[in-house]
């Protein structure tokens, strides 16, 4: 796979960090605004950017959201390139990488043809293996599972995996290294 680096302003990003932190608790602008006792238009402009809470008002949002006012300034705050990856190569096993390498995570999207069966397989850290389309038998150390297009799972650490497609299909498989980007508590 080709790539490019491509360097990101360090300007913060406050308003995309509370958006991004209050999606991932499933809260509504609304939910978020009883929490914190700021006002819903108040909050909407600090999401697209357009005003920045005093410390006082960011203390609310983070209290609101359960975490600190630094975790919000932390994942404000982008530093350092970002890869793109360019026009991935298709291989001759009919796999090509998703994701830049070196940088923490593998995306694999795996083409087979009808009766095709991988080699049995392990990996150290959990293994997402999605059927994006077509049908699988993949087998977990003695467990069998049929999976078919849209149906996903995680293989645990250390587990020895393979499978074979039933039907002609495309596979997509995501492993995370242990240095990726995990929420702070």
């Amino acid at each position: 796979m080709t790539s490019e680096r491509v360097w990101m302003a360090t300007e913060p990003q406050l308003g995309r960090a509370i958006r991004a932190m209050r999606r991932h608790h499933r809260l509504t602008l609304t939910q978020l605004s009883e929490r914190s006792g700021l006002s819903v238009a108040f909050l909407s402009q600090v999401e697209n950017n357009r005003a920045n809470p005093s410390l006082h008002s960011l203390g609310q949002i983070a209290r609101a959201l359960d975490c600190s006012a630094n975790d919000l300034l932390s994942a404000a705050t982008t530093d350092g390139p970002i890869e793109i990856g360019r026009a991935p190569a298709v291989f001759d096993d009919g796999q090509r990488s998703l994701a830049p390498a070196g940088e923490g995570i593998a995306v694999h999207e795996i083409r087979c043809r009808a009766g095709r069966k991988t080699e049995m397989r392990s990996h150290p850290q959990d293994c997402v293996v999605y059927v994006a389309r077509g049908r699988i038998e993949l087998v977990i150390g003695a467990t069998e599972l049929d999976l078919a297009g849209g149906d996903s799972i995680i293989v645990p650490a250390g587990s020895r995996y393979e499978w074979t497609a039933v039907d002609d299909c495309t596979v997509i498989t995501a492993r995370l290294g242990d240095h990726s980007i995990r929420p702070r508590r």
